[in-house]
Order: structure tokens, then sequence, then C-alpha cells
């Protein structure tokens, strides 16, 4: 980030102050003054140097808005699409509505707000590219296939790195299975955790299976990947396109543990499947006593 404070000479008197706000944020700043007297030779000049800037902050005062350095700075700026703060010296009259597009301040509290943001966002973009670099560097493919086979073989370390480079916990593969499905399926509980931590959505319905996390989870009896999705607020009743809920998954496979946490929790055992078994009902014809003590 390569920022430039753009100010007439008469409010040099502000710049120590905004520059002191600027390096409280870790920010870097030049400056250039502006002479209200420059022709166009001057200000195409001007433009050439702003080439090589990504924010502007331009000082001003409502006596400048007619000024043809600010016209022909403003044309730069819509052109150049360039992140820009207005920064008046006083009020700004009427001309709120012709701002309105821009970020605007009129006091050194506003300066501060501004260069806040923009420090996290520009961490933010510094850490997206880092990361983006990173997987290229190292091989990996910038798609979400890519993404979903790092989280099958357990390598948090590049997981992490996709998620740094913009890709979301709850993206999915071309399969349209989530990544906390594929985590779960593979018993990775710290990308379970990681991916959870991220804001992957605990009960996000995989295309595939029609199943939740916590579905897969319980159809492979993993209990601890089950105990961390409860805890998170994961839904018991989801049922899968064949309409099992994760507490049925438990008890056709004859898990009796996973069956009684998911019990013991407030899994209803009464829904029924497509079928029209529930889980009592699975449990009866499997003579699962170890459930069915659990199952008034």
């Amino acid at each position: 980030m390569r920022s430039v404070i753009i100010y007439p000479e008469k409010d040099r008197y502000i710049l120590k102050r905004i520059f002191k706000i600027f390096n409280s944020q870790n920010l870097k700043v030049d400056a250039c003054t502006i002479d209200s007297s420059w022709t166009l030779p001057y200000l195409s000049a001007l433009s050439e140097v702003l080439d090589g800037y990504s924010h502007l902050f331009i000082v001003l005062s409502s006596e400048n808005l007619n000024d043809g350095w600010f016209l022909n700075l403003l044309g730069y700026i819509k052109g150049s699409k360039k992140e820009s703060f207005f920064y008046f010296t006083e009020d700004n009259g009427n001309n709120d509505q012709f701002f309105a597009k821009f970020n605007v301040g009129h006091n050194y509290n506003d300066v501060l707000l501004y260069a806040e943001e923009e420090s996290i966002r520009w961490e933010n973009v510094q850490r997206k590219d880092i990361a983006r670099n990173y997987l290229i560097d190292m091989g990996f493919a910038l798609t979400e296939d890519a993404m979903g086979e790092c989280v099958v073989a357990g390598q948090q370390d590049v997981v992490q790195n996709y998620i740094d480079a913009g890709y979301t916990s709850s993206c999915r593969n071309s399969k349209g299975v989530p990544m906390l499905c594929l985590a779960v399926r593979s018993n990775h509980i710290d990308i379970i955790k990681y991916l959870i931590d991220n804001g992957a959505d605990i009960n996000a319905i995989s295309d595939d299976r029609h199943n939740t996390p916590i579905m897969d989870a319980a159809s492979k009896g993993l209990l601890d990947a089950i105990q961390i999705l409860v805890n998170e607020g994961a839904d018991l009743e989801c049922q899968s396109k064949n309409g099992q809920t994760a507490l049925i998954l438990a008890v056709g496979h004859g898990d009796v543990e996973v069956s009684n946490y998911l019990l013991s929790v407030g899994a209803n055992y009464m829904n029924k499947d497509l079928l029209g078994m529930s889980a009592k009902s699975y449990a009866t014809l499997f003579n699962k006593k170890e459930i069915l003590r659990n199952m008034p």
C-alpha cells in the first residue's frame, strides 16, 4: 500500500498530525503539495506521479472545488478508480451529496478511522497474495477441488493457505461436497475444528449423499467428530436423501457408543426414514438392547 497526501500549500499545517495518524497504523505515506496556479502540463505530470500510488489522500476546502487542479484530480480518480479520501479542513457546505461515493472526513478522528480500516484491509490483501503465491509455488491448483484434496489428505497448513487466499471454509468441490464433510469423512479432527472456527456451515448438505457433516460422522462411528459438531450446534434431525438421521445411521451400523451419545444429547429416536423405520425400529430389529434401554 502506497499512499500520498495531496494538499494546497496553505494547508501544510495539518500534515504533521496526519502523518502521525498514518504512522500509528504502520502505513507509509508521502506528500505532494499543489499550487493552484498549475497549468495543464504540470497537472499531467502530477498524474504520472500518482500512478505510482495505490491510495490518495486529498486535503481541500470548499474554495478548492472549482480549482483546475481539483477538477483534474477528480477526473484522474474517477478514471483510475484508486482508493481516495477527501479531508475537508472546514465544513464542505452543500457538497455532501456530490462526495457521497467517496470517503470523506472533517476531523482527525475520521482520518484515524480511515487509516485503521485501510490498514486492516491492506493486511488482508497482503495475506491473500502471500497465500496464493505459496500455493502456486508449491504446485497446488487454485481450485476448490485441489483444496478438497488437501482436506482429505489432512494437509492443514495448505488448507489454511487456501482460506487465507480467499477460499471459504464452506466452499465445495466439483461434486458438491462441502469441505467440512470431506474433513469429517477423513476424520481429520484438527481440520474439522479449523473449518468450524473459520465459519464453516455445520449443517451443510452434501450433493452426493445428501448428508450433513454429523450424518457423515455417525455413519462412520466418529464420536470425537460428532461431539465437536454437537457442541457447535449441529442439527440432529436433518435427514439424508433416504430419510435417515444421524441416529438412524448410527443404530443401523450397530454403533452403541455413538447411538447412546446422540440419545443423551436429545436426538429423536421416533423420526422415520423413507422405509417408515425409526431409530427405535432398527434397534428393535437388530436387538440392540444396549441402545433400546435409552429409548423408553
